[in-house]
């Protein structure tokens, strides 16, 4: 069995979808022949919650946890000093963690010979231990990235800051043995940037875990239409969020990330919408949310009157999260829009969750990556996401597609099968595989 440094900043029992990639990949990396030694942030319980649900998967795995800038970060923020502090925190503030998280590598590669390395981004600051770590340790490195760096929708804080990141950049993908990313259009943006990486690109994308799902039974209401989402949203501030987007656009043109979509604003205006019209489903339709809601959108919700048709769940572990998707008639799907950009490459963790219940998705999504795979796999209908009459109509045939029994959709199971969290390991594995050849065959060659 191959060691693997398995370098992941966000890792449970902090909770979120933002932990699942790592956390799955090191609960099925052994039945491939590698032991996951894991390096992780210690989880900050005030701004991320908690979920010991999995990190019981997880038995057994060997997790260092490395604390590192939080105290003297909340410090930082209590003084006002920490927007000042960001402008010389290069990729990002977790660069304050470096020192204590390589140190901390080194002394698990005293422990355990280690074979390989993994890091995970976001935060970007794990490409530069990365790197770092490949040339203590001499071992091939996978960068692995679950957003974009800088081949993504951001606005810098200056010139000169994405000067420094795109060199940062550049330098880990030209030293990284290896380069995942999630969604086919993140490889095509990060080989359109760093032309040197081709060849080196792999896709494996998130995925849904079939144990997760094992025993489950749905237990949907006949009397109730469930629309449910789940995860975090973006809380929607109509004036200030439109000023802003507006203002951005007039200053950068591209790459400007639009909120308002990732946030239920349109969906509650179609629910209310449709709720004038047909008075007599009232009783009948349930938005239930589950993760982060907001306060604006939570007061959005009583000024239109449907404090009686929403449903806030709060944060719920991953376990009830999934059994909430299987209770529910329709799940609902929505993204952040990017202005003056041809395609959204965003591919977000619950969509795989989402396709394996079989439950019929209403994706308000733009054109790009998640699009396509609802479309291919037969598994739900997509409408602009500021289209609010689009929604509203739909809405309406999902409910009568209920009341006469034709809901259910005939999802094209063969491939919603290959996002399967251990066929993903299997493919990793191959990688790393592939790698610690090659580096024991260019050993040899020294040798001789």
């Amino acid at each position: 069995m191959k060691n693997l440094l398995l370098v992941a900043y966000r890792f449970p029992p902090a909770g979120g979808p933002a932990v699942q990639r790592a956390a799955k990949f090191a609960r099925y990396l052994p039945e491939f022949g590698y032991r996951p030694l894991v390096l992780a942030g210690v989880p900050d319980s005030r701004k991320y919650s908690l979920d010991t649900t999995l990190l019981a998967e997880l038995t057994g795995t060997t997790i260092v946890r490395c604390p590192g800038h939080e105290r003297f970060w909340r410090l930082l923020r209590s003084t006002g000093l920490a927007a000042l502090a960001k402008l010389f925190l290069v990729p990002d503030k977790e660069k304050l963690w470096l020192p204590a998280a390589t140190r901390a590598a080194l002394e698990i590669a005293k422990r355990h010979p280690i074979d390989a390395i993994f890091t995970t981004v976001a935060p970007r600051s794990c490409a530069i231990l990365g790197r770092r770590l490949k040339k203590l340790l001499g071992v091939p490195w996978v960068l692995d990235y679950r957003d974009p760096w800088t081949t993504g929708a951001r606005i810098w804080t200056t010139p000169m800051h994405r000067t420094l990141e795109i060199r940062q950049e550049r330098q880990a993908v030209e030293d990284a043995d290896a380069v995942v990313v999630v969604t086919p259009t993140m490889k095509d943006l990060l080989i359109e940037a760093f032309p040197e990486a081709k060849g080196k690109v792999h896709v494996i994308c998130n995925g849904f875990d079939a144990a997760d799902f094992s025993g489950l039974v749905s237990i949907s209401s006949a009397d109730k239409f469930r629309i449910a989402y789940t995860g975090g949203l973006a809380d929607y501030h109509p004036f200030w969020d439109r000023l802003r987007t507006a203002v951005a656009k007039r200053l950068f043109g591209s790459g400007i990330r639009d909120w308002s979509t990732h946030s239920p604003h349109y969906l509650l205006h179609a629910v209310r919408s449709l709720l004038d019209e047909h008075p007599e489903w009232n009783e009948r339709i349930e938005l239930a949310f589950a993760g982060k809601f907001g306060k604006t959108n939570a007061r959005e919700v009583r000024r239109l009157g449907l404090e009686h048709v929403v449903s806030l769940k709060g944060y719920l572990p991953h376990s009830q999260s999934v059994q909430l998707l299987m209770d529910s008639d329709v799940l609902f799907l929505t993204l952040f829009s990017l202005v003056n950009w041809p395609r959204n490459y965003v591919l977000t963790g619950k969509i795989f969750e989402y396709l394996t219940t079989g439950r019929p998705i209403l994706a308000a999504v733009p054109e790009g990556d998640a699009r396509e795979m609802i479309g291919r796999a037969r598994a739900g209908w997509c409408v602009d996401p500021y289209d609010v009459q689009a929604m509203k109509t739909l809405l309406a045939d999902l409910i009568r597609r209920k009341l006469d029994g034709r809901l259910a959709l005939s999802p094209d199971r063969q491939y919603i099968g290959q996002f399967e969290r251990r066929e993903l390991t299997r493919r990793l594995a191959e990688l790393f595989d592939g790698l610690c050849q090659s580096g024991a065959d260019d050993a040899n060659v020294r040798a001789a």
